[in-house]
């Protein structure tokens, strides 16, 4: 991981709708609002927070959580969420929110105002999988869009998404839904159900509020659409994925050289990427769709046409997902002074994912260590014993590359023997709070502990194979024929036990909370009274990883590079304060300040100050500045480092010599620090009448220190422009 220390910034302008008063802050009810901890009857704060009522969602018609986030105009910008579609090693079944496209990690969500473990994805990333909250269980959300480091801490740099779920609930509400778009294919959607509820806070002291849901949906793929069933627009697009049988160009296959294996080498005019190889015999015949590809209309470098795979057929849009989710919200009431409360939740979540067979060429394996632990040439040969290199033969013979026939031939694959890669990925997310909440001389007080737990199951089901067992068949293969989709029943036999079904990624991430707080009014001042709000807390955080020995060694097709497990854990403790303030009647200020101590990464400070201006009854004014940072996360700082092949890349001082590959180490970096941020916003909200509120954010955020892991190409070339951030990363001449 690299600590940039270049500025970043980000600038958006949302337009939305709003209450100025909702329905459930009527009155002379004072509600805390997400953004603040001290409780008010004004709904609407110097803070830009959106809320979406449990009737809003109704309405919408969404499915599940994933759909609602991505629905909402607040969070719907690009790169606002992470599908759960490309499961496993890429997103692990997850759906995550990125406020203002500044990524999960800098978003953060809680559940009934408190925190929930953060998903996995290999141990880097620990972002909520939101697809995890049960729709049916949600009673409203509330979405703040500016940084609040100073209340929350170190997710909430780019802004909070609180899920409140159903309580104070009385009687029995019973649901099923069903869904299917207006064309066959998939995305139908099943939901079933219920919310039951008993006893009254104020004439029963108590309250028990529990729901149970269920909700099942279709894969639906791209080819089933006509906007997304191809990635061809010509002549403006042409999709652009790894063809079956395409030459790269002569090889000299590698041998053992006094007892230690030597890799081959390739010949001179050696192609690297689609169009610099010497095309395929197939695109001359124009029969690239009896290989299910397709001609490619710019020949390669050489002038050999060659062919292309359109994945977009092959791509999911949609997983098959079914879920099933409890939860559990009680209150008891001792004393008009003290109130006991908890909450429950638990959810299971299968994903299943099918997408295109995983390519095969050159570039792609020269990664994987395997081969050079096994003694196998990284590339697909063909040779000239057999049958088939007379196809090959033929077609370089006449289009002038006659130098190249007689010697072993490299080719690219799109496998197709092992079916569509399918991978299945279950997830269960358990939180219990318990806590207890009351007012001591005119102050409320508050104090909770939250065990949360997210585990992962990950394997996959189909399509999945063995990097070096194929390439090692191919090579000992006589009847290996890149420019046919019928296997015989030989190579069949060959290739099926490089086959791979079984497990990918287990892992536990955990969060241990305990929190507490006291508000109230502090002095008064002519305008009214001073309130305040402090608080404390302690986070336990755990992380561990299981990789499967397949995964672990990176030599399973399409499942990334090698994947390292990680066990590691790390306590923060918090401490925070606020204030709200009545400067004039109609104008009032908020400040907020928080210290972080982690033990890991060190201490953090932020602060938060905030205007908030009502001239008139149907309009107000705000504007907020502040502090914030983000930590980084456990796989940031501790995945193991492991050396591997780079991606190819040009290095600047010898452009004549493109396509290089040299050692580089992957990993966490212990020595990383939170990236720091400093954010302003400037809004108005405006009710002209009853019916209708329109409100307009203005938010620029500017974040110093980016912990990001950049490409190989980016190394390189910031390197030879002398960035200083860039100078300890790399060894080069």
């Amino acid at each position: 991981m690299l600590r940039r220390t270049r500025l970043s910034s980000a600038l958006t302008l949302i337009f939305g709708t709003a209450a100025l008063l909702p329905a459930w802050a009527q009155g002379d009810q004072r509600v805390e609002i997400t953004g603040s901890a001290i409780k008010r009857v004004d709904a609407e704060g110097a803070l830009p927070v959106t809320v979406i009522t449990r009737e809003e969602i109704a309405r919408s018609g969404v499915s599940n959580t994933e759909e609602l986030v991505n629905s909402v105009a607040a969070i719907s910008s690009m790169n606002a969420t992470v599908n759960a579609t490309g499961a496993g090693s890429s997103t692990a079944g997850r759906a995550t929110i990125s406020l203002r496209g500044l990524s999960g990690g800098r978003t953060l969500v809680l559940v009934n105002g408190r925190r929930i473990a953060g998903g996995l994805n290999g141990g880097v990333s620990s972002s909520v999988n939101v697809n995890n909250i049960p729709l049916a269980a949600i009673e409203r959300v509330e979405i703040l869009k500016d940084g609040a480091s100073s209340i929350y801490g170190s997710e909430a740099l780019a802004g909070v998404v609180n899920f409140i779920l159903s309580k104070d609930f009385k009687g029995v509400d019973i649901g099923v839904s069903g869904g299917t778009p207006t064309r066959d294919g998939g995305g139908k959607t099943q939901r079933a159900s219920v919310v039951a509820g008993f006893g009254d806070v104020t004439k029963d002291r108590f309250n028990i509020t529990a729901s149970l849901s269920a909700e099942k949906e279709s894969q639906l793929f791209a080819a089933d659409r006509e906007f997304a069933k191809t990635g061809n627009v010509f002549p403006y697009i042409t999709a652009a994925a790894t063809g079956q049988g395409n030459i790269e160009g002569g090889y000299t296959p590698g041998k053992l050289v006094n007892g230690v294996w030597q890799e081959g080498t390739r010949q001179a005019g050696f192609g690297n990427s689609p169009g610099t190889g010497y095309g395929n015999p197939l695109a001359v015949q124009d029969k690239c769709g009896d290989i299910n590809m397709f001609r490619n209309p710019t020949d390669s470098t050489k002038n050999a046409p060659y062919c292309t795979f359109d994945s977009n057929a092959f791509v999911g849009l949609i997983p098959e997902r079914e879920s099933t989710n409890l939860t559990l919200n009680g209150v008891f009431r001792a004393s008009d002074a003290l109130e006991f409360f908890g909450d429950v939740l638990y959810s299971k979540n299968n994903v299943i994912q099918r997408f295109q067979p995983s390519p095969v060429r050159r570039s792609f394996l020269t990664t994987d260590a395997e081969f050079q632990n096994q003694g196998v040439d990284p590339v697909l040969l063909i040779f000239p014993s057999n049958p088939n290199y007379k196809i090959a033969a033929d077609y370089l013979t006449a289009r002038g590359f006659g130098s190249l026939v007689g010697q072993p031939l490299a080719v690219t694959a799109r496998v197709f023997d092992f079916g569509p890669r399918t991978q299945d990925d279950t997830t269960e997310q358990t939180r219990v709070t318990v806590g207890a909440r009351g007012d001591l001389g005119g102050h409320s007080w508050e104090a909770a502990y939250s065990d949360n737990k997210y585990e992962l199951t990950g394997k996959v089901t189909d399509g999945y194979f063995s990097q070096v067992a194929y390439a090692k068949a191919v090579q000992q293969s006589t009847d290996f024929n890149p420019w046919s989709l019928v296997l015989t029943d030989a190579f069949k036999a060959a290739i099926a036990p490089a086959k791979y079904n079984g497990p990918t990624l287990d892992g536990t991430s955990t969060s241990k909370v305990f929190d507490a707080k006291m508000a109230g009014d502090a002095f008064k001042l002519p305008a009214g009274m001073v309130a305040y709000a402090v608080g404390l807390q302690r986070r336990d955080e755990s992380i561990q990883t299981r990789p499967s020995a397949a995964l672990f060694s990176g030599d399973i097709a399409g499942l990334g590079g090698a994947t390292p497990p990680i066990d590691r854990d790390r306590t923060i403790t918090s401490f925070f304060g606020e204030l709200v303030i009545p400067v004039l009647k109609n104008l009032e200020g908020n400040i907020a300040a928080r210290h972080d101590k982690y033990d890991d990464v060190g201490n953090a400070d932020t602060y938060k100050a905030s205007l908030r201006w009502q001239p008139m009854k149907n309009l107000l004014v705000r504007a907020g500045t502040g502090t914030g940072f983000r930590a980084p996360t456990l796989g940031e700082l501790w995945l193991p480092q492991t050396l591997g092949s780079s991606a190819q890349y040009t290095d600047p001082k010898f452009p004549n010599n493109p396509n290089v590959q040299s050692n580089e180490i992957t990993g966490g970096n212990p020595d990383l620090k939170p990236e720091k941020s400093k954010q302003h916003t400037l809004g108005v909200v405006f009710s002209p009448i009853d019916a209708l509120t329109i409100a307009a954010d203005y938010c620029r955020v500017n974040v110093d220190g980016i912990i990001t892991a950049p490409s190989t190409q980016e190394i390189v070339t910031r390197f030879r422009a002398g960035d200083p951030a860039y100078q300890n990363l790399v060894t080069l001449t």
